[in-house]
């Protein structure tokens, strides 16, 4: 490998070692929202710049999103300028999963680097989901007078492309917590312009965990570089609080990140239903690494818009016991994430005149052991699932002389007036009382 001059190898020198502390684009700095955040951003994930920082969480998004920035690093050195560009862009599938995509460009004026993402994020109901990110990555030194007379530049060029894949996966057990891991450059890419050098993109492991609390959402990300530094393994720690105020209009940030401090907001207006925008700012000061700036300001604007999109979610279970009925019991599922204080469901036996003039039942023809109303505070498009639990009494089987493969359980529709028999199984009985389960697909 030959060796370029000392005054191009004292500029890359800089420019890479800028790079390291500003977390250049290889090194997936994110929008403005993750930067205010310390960088703590893989267990949340929830906007267009998941796409990036965890695909894992595409799946959860259920409309478009887009977010634009702008970051001008270090402001006050005299290095020139150190501007980096952000684009991702999210746009979910229903059940197909989620496909987004991203664009990060840092221009440094002698030194470039470029890199564009396609994720796809894909899940198993609302609980797990995984993700892939397939990156290329371009870099670019500026030919000039000194650059064209290197011999290394003239001989290898001045641009240099290669590719990477991440996958991540996340975890969210509850609503009020979430866990995220992503593992990215698994094929550690080789951007050295002579093939034969070693100027490697790191392979990386993060690992995440956020939980909200009323209008807090603290977030943790420790990041292990497989890279040694020193002589050991190098480990990034990324703390981060949002904090939701105003109706959770305004979002009031703040982090740490290697030796670095971070602070933003943002103020988002628009329905939660349809188009929704916000303001995004971030600023980051780095406490030892670098001197005599007045830290890194990130602006960006953040769109979620478009008519929700339906996707295959976990089932929300409910179990409902009503004591001294013979409908003993119903296990309700249901695709809606209700709040179980507010759901409730009661039994009720009927009187032997209201019943047989609303089910039209002949008392001469059947006989009837018992009606039941079951009422709930789920409406019926609601319902995905029902499993109701009901008893006979053997005494009423023995005096009755029945033969207990005839016995059913019917359900009364009052929008068709129609009855409809359940489907019934056995599975149990005691001195007292035979037990069934049947299913339906609405109480």
């Amino acid at each position: 490998m030959r060796k370029m001059t000392a005054v191009t190898v004292l500029t890359l020198l800089f420019v890479l070692t800028i790079s390291s502390d500003a977390k250049a684009s290889f090194e997936a700095e994110g929008g403005v929202r993750m930067m205010g955040l310390g960088g703590a951003f893989v267990a949340l994930s929830d906007d267009a710049q998941a796409v990036q920082t965890n695909p894992a969480g595409l799946w959860f998004l259920d409309r478009y999103h887009l977010t634009v920035s702008y970051l001008r690093q270090y402001v006050g050195l005299n290095s020139g300028h150190l501007g980096y560009s952000y684009f991702a862009f999210a746009s979910p599938f229903g059940g197909w999963g989620t496909m987004g995509v991203y664009n990060g460009f840092l221009d440094t004026g002698f030194y470039r680097e470029n890199v564009f993402g396609v994720s796809y994020g894909f899940g198993f109901g609302d609980i797990l989901s995984f993700g892939v990110l397939g990156k290329i990555f371009w870099k670019f030194y500026a030919e000039n007078e000194d650059t064209r007379q290197d011999p290394f530049f003239r001989e290898f060029g001045f641009n240099k492309r290669n590719f990477a894949v991440d996958i991540g996966m996340m975890f969210k057990p509850a609503d009020m917590f979430s866990f995220g891991v992503i593992a990215r450059n698994l094929n550690r890419p080789n951007m050295s312009l002579d093939p034969d050098g070693k100027d490697r993109i790191p392979r990386s492991i993060t690992m995440g965990v956020s939980s909200k609390f009323l209008i807090f959402t603290p977030l943790v990300d420790v990041e292990l570089v497989d890279q040694k530094l020193a002589g050991e393994y190098h480990v990034r720690y990324h703390f981060g609080l949002e904090v939701q105020v105003l109706d959770s209009s305004l979002a009031l940030r703040g982090g740490y990140q290697n030796e670095q401090i971070t602070t933003g907001m943002g103020y988002t207006f628009g329905s939660p239903d349809g188009f929704q925008m916000g303001i995004e700012y971030a600023f980051l000061f780095p406490i030892r690494s670098i001197k005599s700036t007045y830290g890194s300001h990130n602006v960006g604007v953040s769109l979620a818009f478009g008519e929700k999109v339906k996707k295959p979610k976990g089932l929300r279970h409910f179990e409902f016991t009503y004591p001294g009925r013979d409908i003993t019991s119903a296990g309700v599922d249901t695709l809606r994430e209700l709040d179980p204080e507010k759901v409730t469901s009661t039994a009720s036996p009927l009187a032997n005149t209201e019943a047989f003039s609303t089910f039209r039942l002949d008392p001469e023809e059947e006989e009837v052991y018992t009606y039941i109303q079951i009422t709930s505070t789920i409406v019926r498009e609601d319902f995905e699932r029902v499993e109701i639990r009901y008893r006979v009494s053997k005494h009423w089987l023995t005096s009755n002389k029945i033969d207990t493969r005839t016995l059913k359980l019917l359900r009364y529709d009052e929008t068709t007036g129609q009855t409809e028999e359940l489907e019934s199984i056995k599975v149990g009985e005691d001195e007292l009382y035979l037990y069934f389960i049947a299913t339906s697909g609405v109480l």
